[in-house]
C-alpha cells in the first residue's frame, strides 16, 4: 500500500491508511473516506463517500461493500478501495 496524504477544496488533510486501520477508526466513531484505489477521491469527478458508524447504522464491511457495487471493479477505477482518514491539520 502507498501511504501519501491528500488535500481536500477546503484545506483539510487526509492520510491513506490501511483497512484494518480504517475499520479501527470507523469502529471508534471516526468519518473514513473511501473511494476506489487508481481514483483521486476528491478529484472533479468526486469518487470518494465519507462513512461513520454514527451515521449509517451499518457495519464497516457492510459499508464498504455497498459502496464498491456502485463501482464496476475495473482496471481503470481498481479492483478494490482506498481507505482515507481526517488528520488534524489544516493547511
Amino acid at each position: 500500500m502507498k501511504t501519501f496524504t491528500l488535500k481536500d477544496n477546503q484545506g483539510r488533510l487526509f492520510l491513506r491508511v490501511s483497512k484494518a486501520k480504517a475499520s479501527r477508526f470507523y469502529d471508534q466513531g471516526h468519518a473514513v473516506t473511501i473511494c476506489p484505489v487508481n481514483l483521486h477521491p476528491f478529484g472533479g469527478w468526486n469518487p470518494s463517500t465519507s462513512i461513520s458508524a454514527s451515521e449509517s447504522g451499518y457495519g464497516f464491511a457492510e459499508c464498504c461493500t455497498r459502496y464498491a457495487d456502485q463501482f464496476r471493479a475495473d482496471k481503470e477505477c481498481g479492483r478494490y478501495l482506498a481507505y482515507y482518514i481526517q488528520t488534524d491539520f489544516t493547511l
